[in-house]
């Protein structure tokens, strides 16, 4: 988890954004390559939406806690423009839709598999993912 976060942070600061952590996380339900894809495609999302921003707002804020039994995972970040919805569903805003847009559906996928929340906030400014997953009676 650390390696996929501070490869992302060294990412990001290339494009000149700040991804700010809060991490607060004593156990965590989700195998490692499960959330490497959820933190790999939420941060990827997160920084195609704020790299052509003015340099001031160019951050994100990347949360993950462990409360009451719970695996908490937060990513928000400021945007500006539309995001395209069809059906309920975000589809990428890239000209090649073959190659892009898989991301969120796949996140959405891997935490229905733990049986956890996946939700989007979009209020037209912020754009929030939020995901909960609580630990199962073994520990995991």
């Amino acid at each position: 988890m650390r390696h996929i976060i501070n490869c992302k942070i060294d990412e990001a600061m290339k494009y000149g954004i700040e991804i700010k952590t809060d991490l607060d996380i004593y156990f965590c339900p989700l195998k490692k390559n499960d959330l490497c894809v959820l933190l790999g495609n939420l941060l990827d999302n997160a920084m195609e939406a704020v790299k052509d921003l003015p340099k001031g707002n160019r951050f994100i804020l990347l949360k993950m806690q462990s409360v009451n039994n719970m695996f908490l995972l937060e990513i928000s970040n400021v945007y500006i423009g539309k995001r395209k919805r069809c059906n309920g569903k975000y589809e990428t805003t890239k000209t090649d839709s073959s190659i892009h847009g898989l991301g969120i559906e796949s996140c959405k996928i891997i935490v229905e598999q733990y049986d956890g929340l996946f939700e989007i906030e979009d209020d037209g400014e912020i754009f929030k993912v939020e995901v909960t997953i609580y630990k199962d009676e073994n520990g995991g």
